[in-house]
């Protein structure tokens, strides 16, 4: 798959489900309960209520450029009997709800007994803090690679994979020596139970309002 048609099945997959990037918003509705006027919008899109739109800015095609880097760097030095795949949609498919949850994770690496994704990110920031900006994404992955692990009886390993970008001094070279990993576990992310709560509570909440979302829902507008 080229990079046409994967930013095509992205923003397909955005309507009549949540993805990763969904993943802070779902979790805010979890822990207040409320849902947002910015939320309302998304739900609309997911209901093709409003279009999903395409944006870009030189930072975001930047970071694309790195995984794709990071990608081929890491097929380069795959070991044998390994697979490698980008951006692979897998489903989440144990709740009971009107909408697809889903994953694009960045890579994915898998053989007969163990599966590892790869969450990249290209920032000037720490491996630390990184973390912590993305916690509710990396829970995300967390709890759709762990189920998916589950049904094909492998263990599993999900790692945020930094990129630490110069933007003062900007190369576009690969340099692996600026790679930095952190494996995200309930230790390293200890609040991953609790996001993943959150989770389940806003997936709730928002089943609840969608039978009755559209007639009360005003395009380009908010409840």
């Amino acid at each position: 798959m080229n990079e046409t048609e994967l930013k095509q099945e992205i923003l397909a997959t955005r309507v009549g489900g949540f993805g990763s990037s969904d993943a802070k918003m779902i979790a805010e509705i979890g822990r207040t309960g409320e849902v947002s006027d910015s939320a309302k919008y998304r739900i609309a899109q997911m209901l093709g209520i409003e279009p999903v739109p395409t944006y870009t800015n030189w930072y975001m095609e930047n970071g694309k450029m790195r995984e794709q880097q990071f990608f081929e760097y890491m097929a380069d030095n795959l070991d044998i009997g390994c697979k490698i795949n980008s951006n692979p949609y897998i489903e989440y498919t144990d709740p009971d709800f009107p909408f697809k949850i889903f994953s694009h994770i960045d890579i994915e690496i898998d053989d007969d007994v163990a599966i590892e994704w790869f969450e990249v990110k290209t920032t000037k920031n720490s491996l630390l803090e990184t973390m912590e900006n993305y916690k509710e994404q990396l829970a995300w992955h967390y709890m759709i690679l762990a189920e998916k692990a589950e049904l094909e009886g492998k263990t599993f390993s999900l790692y945020l994979t930094k990129y630490k970008e110069d933007y003062a001094n900007h190369s576009e070279e690969f340099d692996c020596d600026k790679l930095t990993r952190i494996r995200t576990t309930k230790i390293t992310c200890p609040e991953i139970d609790t996001i993943y709560d959150y989770f389940m509570n806003g997936f709730k909440i928002i089943a609840e309002i969608l039978p009755t979302f559209a007639e009360n829902y005003k395009k380009r507008g908010y409840c």
